[in-house]
Order: structure tokens, then sequence, then C-alpha cells
């Protein structure tokens, strides 16, 4: 390529080779590189910053997704050239950005409502806002959305396996969730849209790292650890994924051993701290999961898990009128969260408001639960 000519076409020209490179090759750290450089040459138009986040996202960088995704939300079309500051090209990069903003931070409402207006199929469409419902624990919807999918008629069946992914796991039916995460790989593998290298990597960050999870929720620690070696130390989810297996496995240090190199690669994600609270909780020390709840929740403000496992801490330490808080304020993210309603009714119940906890167990028996939280509802309201 030559190097002379314009900073802006340089620019553009690079950020073009690294779209290329990524899909045609599946060499997605050279197309990071590459991406990089168009950035370095003018960081003002758009294409180069979507394509830095299609790749890292692809590699499991998820802080620099992120980071991205903040960046685009400032560029202007006048900066652009061609038919990028005519068309629909910036407008599709401000609406990718504002979806991964939010479901980087465990925005998840939000970003089901986000649009997808330039580049996505209404099957695309719908696919992508049901991955975001089931993440904010609105499984009936996302399970809709998946048939309005299908109706259109073309499906991606990589993209609905994990949809059926997270439905399984919010009820806890571990067994569905390991068979839907291998069906998420073998479909996305048989997809020859993109060359193999490519394939891999995607499965490599995104799909092995549940089915790892699943496994280890299913008993078989060694299948799990087995499954999550064979992925990569620089991807977020897969360090993530390592420290919820031992935490499972009640490894206390090698939990933390993890989470804490998840939170040093994504400093701004909220997910790692999250995970680390909970095992904090599952070990007995409160005031250090709550430390990580609160440290959650200023990264995710609208992220419902750390919020609601905060109040689950405040109940263990005698202090369900302090939860009764935080139970209010993940309502307004996950309003038909079973767990949420089970634990508001509990910390209720304990606060004296006896009538209201009832009201709240009520809610959470129309709601799906887990085998174990069905099983905390039948006893719900005779201590």
């Amino acid at each position: 390529m030559s190097l002379g000519g314009d900073r802006l076409i340089l620019s553009e020209s690079y950020s073009l080779y690294a779209n290329m490179i990524r899909l045609v090759t599946g060499d997605v750290k050279r197309s990071v590189a590459m991406a990089q450089l168009s950035i370095a040459l003018d960081p003002k138009p758009a294409p180069q910053h979507m394509e830095l986040l299609n790749s890292s996202r692809l590699l499991g960088h998820d802080e620099i997704v992120l980071q991205q995704a903040r960046l685009i939300a400032g560029l202007r079309q006048e900066d652009n050239m061609g038919s990028w500051r005519t068309g629909e090209g910036v407008p599709y990069v401000w609406q990718l950005g504002a979806f991964w903003r939010a479901m980087d931070t465990g925005d998840f409402t939000n970003a089901a409502s986000q649009p997808c207006l330039y580049s996505c199929s209404l099957s695309e469409g719908a696919l992508r806002r049901a991955k975001a419902e089931a993440l904010a624990h609105e499984d009936r919807r996302a399970l809709a959305s998946i048939v309005q999918a299908s109706a259109a008629g073309d499906a991606d069946a990589s993209d609905a396996a994990e949809v059926r992914y997270r439905v399984h796991a919010n009820i806890g039916d571990w067994t569905s969730a390991a068979a839907d995460a291998e069906q998420m790989i073998a479909a996305f593998m048989a997809e020859k849209e993109y060359g193999e290298t490519f394939r891999k990597l995607y499965t490599q960050t995104h799909a092995v790292p549940l089915l790892a999870y699943s496994q280890a929720r299913s008993g078989d620690f060694a299948k799990a650890w087995a499954t999550i070696n064979a992925t990569a130390l620089d991807c977020y989810g897969c360090v993530r994924t390592r420290g919820e297996i031992a935490a499972l496995r009640r490894n206390w240090n090698d939990a933390t051993f993890w989470f804490s190199h998840a939170v040093m690669q994504g400093p701004s994600l909220p997910f790692a701290y999250s995970d680390w609270g909970q095992m904090l909780m599952a070990k007995g020390d409160l005031d250090g999961a709550i430390a990580k709840f609160e440290a959650a929740h200023g990264k995710g403000p609208h992220f419902a898990e750390p919020l609601e496992m905060w109040g689950e801490a405040l109940i263990a330490r005698n202090r369900s009128d302090l939860a009764l808080a935080k139970f209010e304020e993940v309502a307004k993210y996950t309003p038909n969260w079973g767990r949420l309603h089970l634990k508001w009714g509990e910390a209720l119940w304990w606060s004296g408001n006896r009538d209201a906890a009832k009201k709240q167990f009520t809610a959470a028996s129309g709601l799906d639960l887990t085998p174990a939280e069905k099983v905390e509802l039948a006893g719900a309201g005779r201590g």
C-alpha cells in the first residue's frame, strides 16, 4: 500500500484493510494492529473505531470494546469521507457503540431496546435483542424473540443456541445449557461465510467458556477444566470463567487469582468484580463481598446482579432493612427476575412487613426460578 496521500484517505484505507484481514484470513490480531494504525493516522473517522471494536470483541478484549464504544459516542459524521460522510455508515457505528456500551456495563434492558436499523435483518435484530433480554432475566421475552427470528426465515442457529443457553442457565437447567453451548459451537463451525480460523477464534472466546461453566455447574469439574484450559489467557470472559469454576469448587485462592487477573484485564467492566463478590459471599466474607459488589455497581450502575447479591449480603448481616433499597433499585432493571422477588420477600419478612413479603413471594411464584429457589420459596414465610 502506498504511503502517499492524505492521512484521512490512508486512515480509512487501513480500516478497510483491517476488515478484510479479519473476515478473509481470520488473522484478528493483525486486524487489530491495522485498526490501531488507522486510528493513529486519523482518530476522527468512524470506520477504524468500528473495526477495532469488532476485532477486539472476537479476541475477548472486552476492555477495548467498551473503550471504543464510549469513544464512538463522540464521533462526528462530518469528519468522514465519501459515503461515510453522507450515508448511513456513521449512524450504524453510533448504534453499534450504544449497544456495546450497554452490554459491557450490564445494562441489558437498555441493550435490548437499542435499535439496529442500518445493518440488521429482522432475524438478526430479534436475536440480538433476545440475548440482551435473557441476560436481563426476561426469559419469556427472549424465547418469543427467537420465535420471531425463526419466522423471519434466516435465524442464525448459533445465536439462537446462545439465547437458549442463557434461558436454561437462568432456570438452573445446566444439562440443557451444556447442550446449547455445544450446539452453538457446532452451528458456528458449520457456517461457511467465515474462514475456519475466524470460526475457531469466535467459538473459543464466546462459546467455549459457556460450555465449560455449564459443565462445572453440572458437576463435571475435570471436563470443565479441560474445556476452559483450551482458551486464551488474554480473553476476559475466559479468565472470568476460570475464576467461576474455581469458586464453584470452593477453591478460594485460585478463584481470587483468576478474578484479580480478569479485573486487571477489564478494569472498567463490572462482571469480574461481581463474580469476585459472589465468591467472597460463598466463602463467608460478607464485608469483602459487599466491597466488590459496590465496585461492580460503580462500573455498571444498571447491572442487576451485584445489586441483588449486595441485598442478599445485607440480609446475611441481619440488615434486611438496608437490603430493601437494593431490591427496589434492582427492580428498575430486571422487574421479572424470580430470584429478586424471592429475596425481596425474604427481606420484607425479616423486616416485619409480612403482608408485603407475601406479595413478593406470590410474584416470585409466577416467574422462572431454579430448582433450589423453588425449594426456598416453598419454605418462605415460615420463620
